[in-house]
């Protein structure tokens, strides 16, 4: 927990009370104003930014129940799966276990991608351009 003084009051902060929607909503809109900075569209950005935070939000559903109160500051109520076990054993931060999961969904996404969109996003996402629309 850390105590930080913020226009002379003191805040409180402690982990997971930023796993809300309503931080998801405006740090994706924060990073994709910035991303948009640097060229890219600010639809992708929201969107990449967004799917990150739900997945993080959802892989510490996953770990714990109950988890944080993700809806708020629609209700307070916090929820969770917990059909994992925490196990701090990669770099003593994340659950290798949930890690896979992760990177399983991320395979799955960028496949889903190919299959809609065909294999030339790719080349062009790696080169930071943008598809033609034609």
């Amino acid at each position: 927990m850390h105590v930080l003084t913020w226009i002379g009051f003191p805040l409180v902060i402690r982990h997971g009370d930023l796993h809300n929607i309503l931080f998801l909503i405006a740090f994706s809109l924060l990073l994709a104003a910035f991303l948009h900075f640097l060229g890219i569209r600010i639809i992708d950005g929201l969107i990449c930014s967004a799917i990150g935070v739900a997945a993080h939000i959802f892989e510490d559903a996953l770990v714990y129940n109950p988890a944080y109160a993700f809806l708020w500051p629609i209700t307070s109520q916090k929820f969770g799966i917990g059909i994992m076990q925490e196990t701090r054993n990669l770099v003593g931060v994340a659950s290798s276990t949930v890690l896979l999961i992760g990177i399983i969904l991320l395979a799955l996404a960028v496949l889903l991608r190919t299959l809609v969109e065909g294999t030339d996003w790719w080349r062009v996402f790696l080169q930071g351009g943008k598809m033609d629309t034609q």
